[in-house]
C-alpha cells in the first residue's frame, strides 16, 4: 500500500506539472501574438519642394531591419530579400511577432549590397550595442568608388542590388496595443539626370562628359547623421556616353548618374564640360549654380534634374554656347510593406 501510494503521488506529480509546462506554453504564444508590432516602410520626400517619379530598378530589393531593446540589445537583424519580384514598389508590411514590450530603436537598411555590405557589418541579435548612437555615425567609405559614382546605363548589377536606402525611429514605445510603426526611409545617394537641348542649326553628337570635382568618397549611411565627415576625398566624374542630338528637338535624356551627398560647400567645382566628335565644335565649360536654398551642397535623396542647351548662329565665326538650367526635386514618396517575418 505504501508502495502504490508512493507511485500514485509521482503519478499525479508528473501529472500537474505537464499541466504547469502546457500552460506555460500557451501563455507564450499568447504573448507572442499580442506583442506583435508591424512597421510600414516609406521611401519620402526629401527637404526639397519638388518631386521625381520612382524607377523601378530604385526600389528595394533587400531590407534589413535592426531592433534594439531598452538595454541597446539586438532583439531583432533580420534579412529579407525581393529580387524575385516583378515590382519592388508595391505595397508590403513588416510584421514582428513575439516582439517584447517596451523602448524600441529601429533601424533599416535596404539595398545594403550597393554599398557592399555584408552580414558581419552588423550587430548580431543577442548582442548588446554600447553605443547606439555609433550605429547612426557609421560612415561608409569607397576609397576606390567601386559603387559610386555609377551611370544608370552601365549599371547591370542595379536591378539586382538597387540603391542604397537607410532610415530609422528612436524611442518608439511598444505596448500589446501597438499596431503600426511608420519609419522614413531614404535614399542614401543623390541623382543628377542630364538632358541636352539642341537649338543650333546642326545635328550634334555628344561622346562624353566631365562632372567637376563634387564626387566624394565617403558618406554616412544613415541620413541625418551629425558631424562633419574628415578625409572626405573629391574628384571629377568622366563618363563616355555617345549620343546625337538632332537640331532643333526638343530636350532629351543624355545620362543619368548616381553619387554620394556632397557634405560641404563644393559650389566652385559644380561644372560641366560636353565632348564631340566635331573638330569644328569647341564647347565651354558651364556652371551649374547651386544657391542657398540647397546650402550650395548635393543633399541625398534629392535629385538634380539639368538641362544643357547648346546653341549657335548659322556663321562659323560664331562660338558655340552652353547654357545649364538645373531644378532640385525629391525622389517620390513610395510605400514599401514587406511580408511579415518572426
Amino acid at each position: 500500500m505504501k508502495n502504490l501510494r508512493k507511485y500514485l503521488g509521482l503519478i499525479l506529480f508528473l501529472f500537474l506539472a505537464g499541466i504547469m509546462n502546457s500552460c506555460m506554453k500557451d501563455d507564450l504564444s499568447k504573448a507572442d501574438l499580442e506583442d506583435t508590432a508591424t512597421v510600414t516602410l516609406h521611401i519620402n520626400d526629401s527637404r526639397s519642394g519638388g518631386i521625381s517619379p520612382v524607377e523601378a530598378d530604385e526600389g528595394i530589393k533587400t531590407l534589413r531591419v535592426i531592433v534594439l531593446d531598452a538595454g541597446n540589445k539586438v532583439e531583432f537583424n533580420y534579412k529579407q530579400s525581393f529580387g524575385n519580384e516583378m515590382d519592388p514598389l508595391t505595397e508590403k508590411t513588416v510584421t514582428f511577432l513575439g516582439m517584447t514590450t517596451g523602448a524600441k530603436k529601429f533601424y533599416v537598411v535596404a539595398n545594403e549590397e550597393s554599398l557592399g555590405l555584408m552580414e558581419d557589418g552588423y550587430p548580431a541579435k543577442g548582442t548588446t550595442v554600447n553605443n547606439p548612437d555609433d550605429l547612426l555615425k557609421r560612415v561608409i567609405t569607397d576609397a576606390g568608388r567601386s559603387y559610386f559614382p555609377k551611370l544608370k546605363n552601365e549599371t547591370a548589377s542595379l536591378p539586382i542590388t538597387g540603391l542604397p536606402i537607410t532610415g530609422y525611429k528612436k524611442e518608439v514605445d511598444i505596448t500589446t496595443e501597438t499596431e503600426n510603426i511608420t519609419i522614413e526611409t531614404y535614399h542614401a545617394v543623390a541623382k543628377i539626370v542630364f538632358k541636352v537641348k539642341n537649338t543650333s542649326s546642326e545635328d550634334i553628337t555628344l561622346t562624353g562628359f566631365r562632372l567637376g570635382e563634387f564626387f566624394a568618397d565617403q558618406t554616412y549611411l544613415f541620413p541625418s547623421a551629425t558631424g562633419q565627415l574628415t578625409g572626405v576625398n573629391y574628384a571629377p566624374f568622366i563618363g563616355t556616353v555617345n549620343r546625337t542630338f538632332t537640331a532643333g528637338a526638343a530636350e532629351s535624356e543624355y545620362f543619368t548618374c548616381y553619387l554620394y551627398e556632397t557634405p560641404e560647400d563644393k559650389k566652385s567645382d559644380f561644372k560641366v564640360t560636353l565632348f564631340t566628335n566635331n573638330p569644328d565644335l569647341d564647347l565651354p565649360e558651364a556652371t551649374i549654380n547651386l544657391n542657398e536654398a540647397t546650402d550650395y551642397v548635393v543633399k541625398r535623396n534629392t535629385v538634380i534634374n539639368i538641362v544643357a542647351t547648346i546653341s549657335k548662329e548659322a556663321t562659323v565665326t560664331t562660338p558655340v554656347k552652353v547654357t545649364l538650367n538645373w531644378q532640385v526635386s525629391s525622389w517620390n514618396p513610395v510605400t514599401n510593406n514587406v511580408p511579415s517575418f518572426n
